[in-house]
């Protein structure tokens, strides 16, 4: 054997194991997060009670306040100035706190948590969007606006308790919902008359962007039946003085398309439904072994609800980083779906006052932003790809070839698709310490692409390499389709452990998963700002509904 045949053997052998080494240590890691997140009866040695006690931890203490993340450097160093400002601003008089009146409007954003959660978890977002609310009510009383309260509300209905399905979280939600806007309007109005305005906005991370599309449900079928005179319920006389509008709906990592066909690893569908057994009734639901999430896309009554919203926003890990929640379930994308994707111009700056005095991480966790529209706004899209429910029943019957277009997940992805929605997907790649690098394999990977790319000059990124999202915007829109083909691989030269879930929030449920997440942070930071400013913005202005 020569000199170069050792070398190339060495080299191959030196791949192989990396490869070996790194799938095993996925492949062990990976079987620790199936049994904990599928199999919640597990009990074996308190296995599971290791892993919840000393890893995902129970939270340190009920809530976060503002004084525990004062102790946090990085919170500091990026809000500090404007936490001063505003003690300052109160120190001074500026009362902060509205009383409300007949002409008040009073905005609830409710932060909603997911399976296994607890809302300690989204105590981060919760404290940056209580400090940037204080910021703006008190720049709009000095700029002599009309008054306008906002309370952030953290649910804490379904903690320890998401078992027994989408139905039963999504309604113990609406109840307290209302429960807190009942308690909070009774605190703060000393008259109330029907010009007083109520708004709702929801904040779902995970299962709770599910629980919060129900609850919205309920919501809207009890305002529709509200306005009969004849209708009767324990809130009727309640909502007889209030005017109340929704506002703003957003969703982190949902997987708005369930986990049927949608798992990190494809699963054979008996193993699917041996999964959803061991999830309880909410595993049902996920994995499809009904029709409630087909029917939360589709009937009037979620999908009106969710439709009467000003804007409607979606967040997606990208890039394989999600184990629970992959790309095309959380942005509700479908590889045979045409629906049309339009590029959004991010990079337009803030220059309010609130953004002059906070530091603003340099954000580049975001790789896109996608806007779809609502199907009256825009032409008739119609293809083979994108018709009614009773149209691909119909097509089916005519042509042998179209009975696949009764996929429940594309009916789903188009339906959901033309409310018209914002999506912004994340790359959280950089962030995620736990991964190994390959070098040998971005060599191998980088030959590949430019000999492919040398055969395939006419191509789009989508069909020679899984290249990064942001590269396709030259193209000014595309497809769901292409979307979905996109971000489903990672394409960089280091596999990572997928991570990302709950990074996305900023997940804080204790100190150490506080620290393990804190690469989303900035990511918060922007979502934060840019909701505490859609919701106060609440008139027609700049409004979706007006293109419905």
């Amino acid at each position: 054997m020569n000199k170069e045949d050792t070398t190339t053997t060495t080299i191959n052998f030196s791949l192989l194991s990396q490869v070996t080494l790194t799938t095993v240590l996925v492949m062990l890691v990976s079987v620790i997060w199936i049994l904990y997140y599928y199999f919640p009866q597990v009990r074996v040695s308190g296995f599971r009670q290791l892993i919840r006690h000393y890893i995902l931890r129970t939270p340190e203490s009920e809530r976060s306040d503002i004084q525990v993340w004062l102790q946090d450097e990085q919170f500091m160093s990026t809000f500090g100035r404007l936490y001063r400002e505003t003690q300052t601003h109160k120190q001074q008089g500026e009362e902060v706190v509205v009383q409300s009146s007949n002409n008040t409007t009073t905005h609830f954003c409710f932060l909603v948590h997911g399976v296994n959660g607890y809302s300690q978890d989204l105590s981060y977002p919760e404290t940056v969007l209580k400090l940037l609310i204080d910021w703006k009510k008190i720049q709009l009383l000095k700029q002599g606006a009309p008054p306008q309260e906002m309370i952030v509300h953290c649910a804490t209905c379904n903690e320890r308790n998401t078992k027994d399905g989408i139905a039963n979280g999504g309604t113990r939600l609406f109840e307290e919902i209302m429960t807190v806007v009942q308690t909070e309007m009774t605190k703060r109005t000393t008259t109330t008359s029907k010009q007083s305005l109520i708004t709702i906005s929801m904040f779902g991370n995970s299962l709770g962007g599910l629980y919060s599309r129900y609850a919205i449900g309920e919501l809207y079928s009890l305002l529709q039946s509200s306005e009969q005179e004849s209708s009767s319920n324990k809130y009727s006389n309640f909502l007889q003085h209030y005017r109340l509008e929704f506002n703003v709906f957003l969703t982190t990592a949902t997987p708005h398309l369930g986990v049927s066909k949608n798992t990190f690893w494809p699963f054979p569908r008996p193993v699917e439904i041996g999964l959803a057994h061991s999830m309880g009734e909410t595993g049902k639901d996920l994995f499809q072994l009904n029709d409630l999430l087909k029917h939360m896309a589709t009937e009037p009554k979620y999908y009106n609800s969710l439709k009467a919203f000003r804007k409607r926003i979606a967040y997606a890990n990208a890039y394989r980083t999600d184990f629970p929640v992959p790309t095309a379930t959380a942005a509700f994308l479908h590889e045979r779906s045409s629906y049309p994707h339009y590029y959004e111009n991010t990079t337009t700056t803030t220059n309010d006052d609130c953004s002059k005095i906070w530091k603003k991480s340099t954000n580049d966790l975001v790789i896109a932003t996608l806007r779809t529209q609502s199907s009256s706004s825009s032409s008739c899209f119609k293809n083979d790809t994108y018709n009614t429910e009773e149209e691909n029943k119909t097509n089916s019957e005519n042509n042998d070839e179209k009975v696949e277009n009764n996929d429940d997940l594309l009916i789903m992805s188009n339906s959901l698709d033309s409310l018209g929605w914002k999506k912004i997907f994340v790359d959280l790649r950089a962030e995620i310490p736990i991964g190994v690098k390959l070098p040998l394999v971005d060599g191998i990977r980088k030959r590949f692409h430019k000999s492919e790319t040398n055969n395939n000059n006419n191509e789009t990124p989508t069909q020679s390499s899984p290249s990064k999202l942001v590269f396709q915007k030259e193209k000014t829109t595309t497809t769901s389709r292409e979307v979905a083909l996109v971000t489903k691989d990672n394409d960089s030269n280091r596999i990572i452990y997928p991570l990302g879930h709950n990074m996305i929030v900023a997940a804080s449920r204790c100190g150490k998963s506080a620290s393990f997440n804190s690469g989303g942070r900035p990511l918060i930071h922007d979502l934060a700002h840019d909701l505490v400013e859609l919701i106060f913005n609440h008139d027609y202005t700049n409004d979706d509904r007006k293109n419905q």
